[in-house]
């Protein structure tokens, strides 16, 4: 069925084919416009002097229209936040000297531990309405604050609920590989037996998640050891995404594009090796 949007006062739109540099800075306008809809795709846009036929017409009554937000990378399922590190950030304290004093990942991981799961829904469900309020249309969001089986089972299964309480896109990822627990910090071999031997089986059983990240960073998961969470992530049907280059020049790219992962986040660190890898990968 094709369905019309009519009387659209201003429709806000990218320049076609931007998808990098100072041309994504630039918005195209349409004044008196329509937005024509089918199997839930927008075949077309244009004045509404050239309006088509449609199987039904919505009015939007002179309203402006502009593509919603995908936010692509969140953390929106917490138990409390950490405002005590940013004076710890204040006074010159690293993220990783943070990390390694018990706070960042693991301090979130602790306050998780004790969080029942409705409380974090609710909290949760209060976060990502006020997204949506502000324009988000799509939203990916990460576990990785539980870093033990139950409490990454209870992030996933929050997102779970949030999947089907709220009238957005959510994609929930598990990032189990986030940080090593305090209790596996000498025994890093153990912890990466147990995400594979157990969290990914129980995820996949219960499917909670729609992608796997692993944290391929120095201080926290190894090229290698991310490749071994990979490789048992996709045995259990889980395609695979990549937190690299945070912190240095940690292999993550190299590893994304040895498993073609989904995505590499964050490239803080980067050089010509790895943007000319990275390009390559596009073009095979």
């Amino acid at each position: 069925m094709k369905t019309l949007f009519t009387h659209i006062s201003k429709i806000y739109t990218g320049q076609p084919g931007a998808i990098s540099g100072p041309e994504m800075a630039q918005v195209s306008t349409l004044e008196d416009a329509y937005i024509l809809v089918e199997a839930g795709l927008i075949r077309s846009i244009g004045p509404m002097s050239n309006a088509p036929q449609a199987d039904r017409e919505i009015s939007l009554e002179n309203r402006e229209v502009m593509p919603g937000f995908v936010d692509s990378h969140t953390h929106s399922v917490f138990a409390a936040s950490r405002e005590e590190e940013f004076v710890m950030r204040i006074k010159g304290a690293t993220y990783e000297e943070i990390a390694e004093a018990g706070g960042g990942i693991l301090n979130s991981a602790r306050k998780m531990a004790l969080a029942t799961e409705d409380a974090l829904f609710e909290a949760a469900l209060a976060r990502v309405r006020e997204m949506i309020a502000l324009g988000t249309t799509t939203l990916e969001i990460k576990s990785g604050y539980g870093l033990s089986v139950d409490s990454e089972l209870k992030m996933l299964r929050v997102i779970k609920r949030l999947k089907a309480a709220l009238p957005i896109q959510i994609k929930a990822t598990f990032l189990g590989a986030h940080a090593f627990p305090m209790d596996y910090r000498n025994n890093q071999d153990a912890y990466i037996s147990l995400i594979i031997e157990e969290m990914l089986p129980a995820i996949a059983a219960e499917k909670l998640a729609d992608h796997v990240d692993v944290f391929c960073e120095k201080g926290f998961f190894s090229p290698e050891q991310t490749s071994r969470v990979i490789k048992a992530a996709e045995k259990q049907g889980l395609p695979a995404k990549i937190h690299g280059n945070q912190l240095g020049l940690s292999g993550g790219v190299q590893v994304a594009v040895a498993h073609a992962c989904w995505s590499v986040d964050h490239l803080e660190y980067t050089e010509e090796a790895e943007w000319e890898l990275l390009k390559r990968s596009l073009q095979e």
